[in-house]
């Protein structure tokens, strides 16, 4: 493993067995890439087998629902509503458009989530459009 600075290279005791080439200074985005510019938050999680996830772009947000072979894309404009709710241990991620997609994460995440729709689409209780960072230079 090579390093691009003079930072000595500290192995992560016991944190993963039996790979002494992983270091505290590692830089995750070496071993997955760098994360697309235009992404806001991710996250992903199996349950019971099942993939679920959400991923919050400045213009759509992509649902990986367990009962769907392929994650749903909404464009930001699509969506009229959205709202993070709890059932049980779980968050219950939903956003309406022409259809309503809905995906179930752990609870951890509800937080997180919330943070990130209402960055890229507003209050959920306010009449609002899709906000948009545009450049004006």
């Amino acid at each position: 493993m090579t390093r691009t600075t003079d930072q000595q290279l500290q192995p992560l005791p016991l944190a993963v067995r039996g790979r002494s080439d992983v270091a505290l200074m590692d830089d995750w985005a070496d071993f997955y890439g760098a994360l697309a510019d235009d992404l806001v938050f991710e996250c992903s999680v199996e349950v019971d087998h099942d993939a679920r996830g959400v991923a919050v772009y400045r213009d759509r947000v992509v649902l990986d629902q367990p009962d769907k072979t392929v994650p749903t894309v909404v464009e930001l404009e699509q969506i009229t509503s959205w709202d993070v709710t709890t059932d049980g241990d779980e968050a219950v991620v939903t956003v309406r458009g022409d259809a309503r997609q809905r995906t179930r994460l752990p609870l951890g995440y509800a937080g997180a989530i919330k943070v990130a729709l209402r960055e890229v689409l507003g209050d959920p209780s306010q009449q609002w459009q899709p906000t948009r960072n545009s450049d004006t230079s």
